[in-house]
């Protein structure tokens, strides 16, 4: 894994959250986004992982989740372009998991990540490398993960995709998205490392107990 890009906390539609409006995750329980909110569905992508640091952050946990997707009435979809069709076409004032929000937002449609404070997530998104175990060739597969991971080769990575290396010796101002630098004043969890992906499998049943789901 070599990719390291922190999850926003939402993606909003601008024409119906204003600045403000989001300060903190606690204002996802106010009632006026109640029926407002659609989400990724569990079984899969970011939102479940995003679930799990809310979970075992000291102030939201479980009682912040089940007052979330027990009382919101949040729209489920397994499907992130329709995810995005709904929020740019204000269908919902918020969507949560993996919708690719900038690229919606390079588009002229109107979309925002919501970054908020405290502890967050931060995935490897589908960069992750890896070697057939048998491949006919797996001289040549070490030769390009070899450059692929160096400086010059995580450098072209950044300035082809806008988006933040693990690596730390590499120059990132004006090359990274901002927005997908990470912090050094805040603290993120890694969700793509083993010792997590066990302990989120396990949570995911009891974060999918918490909803009948209003799926679409």
């Amino acid at each position: 894994m070599f990719r390291a890009v922190p999850y926003a906390a939402a993606c909003i539609n601008t024409n119906l959250v204003k600045a403000g409006d989001l300060k903190g995750y606690m204002d996802f329980l106010d009632p006026r986004w109640k029926g407002k909110i659609a989400s990724q569905d569990f079984s899969s992508g970011s939102a479940r992982n995003q679930m799990y640091v809310i979970y075992v952050r000291d102030d939201l946990g479980p009682t912040y989740l089940k007052k979330l997707f027990g009382e919101q009435e949040v729209t489920f979809s397994r499907n992130v372009v329709q995810l995005g069709d709904w929020l740019a076409q204000g269908k919902f004032a918020i969507v949560l998991g993996g919708v690719d929000c900038p690229d919606l937002a390079l588009k002229g449609l109107p979309v925002k990540q919501v970054f908020l404070e405290g502890l967050t997530a931060v995935g490897a998104g589908n960069d992750p490398a890896s070697m057939l175990a048998n491949a006919p060739h797996s001289n040549a597969s070490k030769v390009f993960l070899n450059w692929l991971l160096s400086r010059d080769g995580q450098m072209a990575f950044q300035k082809l995709t806008k988006e933040n290396s693990l690596r730390i010796d590499i120059p990132k101002e004006g090359i990274v998205d901002p927005e997908l630098m990470l912090d050094p004043r805040k603290q993120y969890l890694f969700t793509g490392l083993e010792e997590y992906k066990k302990k989120i499998n396990e949570f995911e049943p009891w974060l999918e107990s918490l909803v009948k789901k209003n799926e679409r």
